[in-house]
Formats: structure tokens, C-alpha cells, sequence
């Protein structure tokens, strides 16, 4: 068993913790104003290009913003280990 509670993947990249979205709850404190940037240009995407490829946008985009995380957070604690 876990005795300490351990960030899941979407978590890590700014998620709310108990993400509730009727309490305004979608989007970790720290990370709501990157997070309300990139949900705004992927409306965007969605309104001018549509569905098929404003879901591939977001899904890529999201993705890629995943590798971008942990390459930083591997790259980070790799460096407090030297």
C-alpha cells in the first residue's frame, strides 16, 4: 500500500487534485492562468476549424504539453542527484 499520496499524470501538468468542475475546482491554483490560455485557443481551434481538428489539436497539444513536463521534472531531479 501507498503511504503517502503521489501526483498522477494529469495532476503533474496542472490538473485540480479532486477536480471538481462545479466548484471551480478544474485547475490546480498555481497552473489556472496557463491552463485558461490554453483552453481558450483550443476553443478557438474548435469554433474555426471545427471538430475533427480541434479534437486532434487538443489531443496533440496535450500530449506534447505531458512530454514537455516530465522531460523538465526528469531533467530536474536528475540534476539534485549529482
Amino acid at each position: 500500500l501507498l503511504t503517502e499520496y503521489r501526483k498522477g499524470f494529469w495532476e503533474r501538468i496542472g490538473c485540480h487534485a479532486r477536480g471538481r468542475v462545479e466548484f471551480d475546482e478544474r485547475w490546480a491554483p498555481q497552473a489556472s492562468k496557463v491552463w485558461n490560455v490554453l483552453y481558450g485557443s483550443n476553443a478557438m481551434f474548435l469554433k474555426v476549424f471545427g471538430d475533427k481538428v480541434g479534437f486532434f489539436v487538443m489531443q496533440k497539444s496535450g500530449y506534447y504539453l505531458g512530454v514537455c513536463v516530465d522531460s523538465i521534472q526528469y531533467l530536474l531531479n536528475f540534476k539534485k542527484q549529482e
